[in-house]
């Protein structure tokens, strides 16, 4: 976990290669542009070579306004109240997983209880039926529900 000195300070590291990125970025197309011109002739060029379309032109601008608004961000201090904020809602987040960790390994332990439990009923019921006939199974779901009583169309419950 970073200290509230890192959040102080600028990231120099990271601003120094996001922007040694765009320059090099930069110069590179510049370079690679104003070289063409400078020979005269444009069909002298390499073939499959072509200029970048205006939507090509477009999509690098916006990048590069992008990578310019990280730096900004790397650059920016922090005050007191914005560090304190993020590293309690840092911890909270933190707290909140390990809930829900803990709360998809019990239902996860739920789960494989219950396929347990019904593979045991399936092969009980599997050897009921083997040794009594195959209607037996009726016989077992009208016995589990001989306690409750059975709702009839109509709304009145079996005597």
């Amino acid at each position: 976990m970073r200290s509230a000195a890192d959040f102080k300070a600028p990231n120099s590291g990271a601003s120094c290669r996001i922007i040694r990125l765009v320059r090099q970025y930069v110069a590179s197309r510049s370079i690679r542009s104003s070289s063409r011109f400078q020979r005269g002739n444009r069909s002298r060029a390499r073939p499959g070579k072509r200029e970048p379309t205006h939507a090509e032109i477009l999509a690098q601008r916006t990048r590069i306004g992008e990578l310019l608004g990280q730096i900004r961000d790397l650059q920016a201090e922090w005050t007191e109240e914005a560090i304190e904020r993020i590293t309690t809602e840092n911890t909270t987040l933190k707290r909140r997983v390990r809930q829900l960790a803990a709360d998809n390994r019990t239902l996860d332990e739920r789960l494989k209880a219950s396929r347990s439990n019904l593979r045991f009923q399936d092969r009980r019921v599997g050897a009921l039926e083997a040794r009594h006939g195959p209607g037996i199974s009726d016989v077992i779901c009208l016995a589990d529900t001989a306690s409750r009583p059975i709702h009839r169309p109509g709304g009145r419950a079996a005597p």
